[in-house]
């Protein structure tokens, strides 16, 4: 499916269901739309967030943030839309393949993967808590040429941006300073996807520093 396809495939965004689309700014386009569309508001940070920025940077993971109290219906609405959050096994790789990390471990045959960054942060950095792990993650298909697969990752928002105020449906002054849109004409693109106009919400790249501060202290 091309770009066109994803990002004004309908105008209902609840319509949208996930059938495998290429990971681009238009599918988190659709995404948000879905979420929004269904009351809850939410932000971008992270890998995609920056590509919006006009880094080309590698994406592994989409990361919203989402209000406490509307984690579960967000959950809902996107099993609903077709999107799996259940177990992923691991498969065998070449020892080539692997991380330098999990190369250290000369004793274990055959090398295994996951192919997922939430459950290789979880077995490797699970003695020091991996407190960056989010609070609900879905597996996207397995990137084509890759090894993995890219994440839809959920993040409560008192639990990572205590600092910042949580997103809401309606425009905001006081979140102007914490929060930017893709229509932003500072972008390199500005960007705004559907029949609607959608228009992703962003954590502003100063407040995402202050925000990774006050996590590691």
């Amino acid at each position: 499916m091309d770009e066109t396809d994803v990002s004004v495939s309908n105008e209902n965004p609840g319509a949208f269901k996930y059938t495998g689309q290429t990971v681009n700014e238009a599918f988190v386009g659709k995404v948000t739309q879905l979420l929004v569309g269904n009351g809850i508001p939410n932000f971008l940070f992270g890998d995609m967030m920056l590509r919006f920025f006009g880094c080309e940077t590698d994406v592994l993971s989409i990361n919203l943030s989402i209000p406490d109290e509307l984690m579960d219906e967000a959950v809902r609405v996107l099993r609903q839309a077709g999107f799996y959050d259940g177990p992923i096994e691991p498969f065998e790789v070449e020892k080539s393949q692997c991380v330098q990390e999990f190369q250290i471990r000369q004793e274990q045959q055959p090398f295994l993967a996951w192919g997922c960054r939430y459950f290789d942060d979880h077995e490797y950095h699970r003695n020091i808590g991996a407190w960056w792990l989010p609070t609900h993650v879905f597996h996207l298909d397995r990137t084509p040429g890759k090894l993995g697969h890219v994440d839809l990752n959920l993040f409560t928002h008192s639990h990572y941006f205590w600092d910042l105020p949580a997103p809401t449906l309606a425009p905001d002054e006081d979140a102007r300073s914490s929060y930017v849109l893709s229509t932003d004409c500072r972008l390199p693109e500005p960007v705004c996807f559907g029949p609607s106009r959608h228009a992703v919400k962003m954590i502003s790249p100063a407040r995402l520093v202050e925000a990774l501060i006050l996590l590691a202290y």
